[in-house]
């Protein structure tokens, strides 16, 4: 009990909190930076081989609307699978009419908003429940980029 209320052990306590309350928050950013690459880093990956599918195999061997984050990995235009986190959502599979495709690549997984727009170019966020890509970032939307690749 007495060295609780020594005052040396109470003053070292009080600058070690306030040593990790000052640094808190270059860590946090510092981690979210990190991570926001990391993702930027898979959306290329997966934008560039969702183009170059296309641009080997076509638009008639398989149906767009069927093309998934699996079948990039299958055909070995990914050379590994980023994970369960990532997924595509076809807003135009049909070719037809103006000659091209478009997709949304969405990450599922919890990001710093403010960190990754700083990061991710053309970012937009992704609302599942409306299946619909916004400018905005809102409270349960998802970060995502849109992918067009013409035939």
């Amino acid at each position: 009990m007495k060295i609780l209320l020594d005052l040396n052990f109470v003053s070292l306590i009080a600058i070690i909190s306030s040593v990790v309350l000052v640094l808190y928050p270059f860590v946090y950013f510092g981690l979210a930076d990190h991570k926001a690459k990391s993702i930027a880093e898979d959306f290329e990956k997966i934008e560039f081989a969702l183009r170059h599918f296309f641009y080997v195999e076509g638009f008639g061997i398989i149906s767009p609307s069927s093309i998934s984050i699996k079948t990039l990995v299958q055909r070995y235009y990914l050379s590994r699978d980023p994970g369960g986190d990532f997924s595509i959502f076809w807003i135009d599979p049909d070719p037809t009419g103006d000659g091209k495709v478009v997709a949304v690549v969405v990450y599922h997984g919890n990001v710093d908003p403010v960190t990754t727009v700083r990061v991710i170019r053309d970012a937009l966020w992704f609302d599942e429940k409306e299946k619909k890509v916004e400018k905005n970032y809102d409270t349960g939307r998802k970060i995502a980029v849109i992918v067009e690749v013409s035939g």
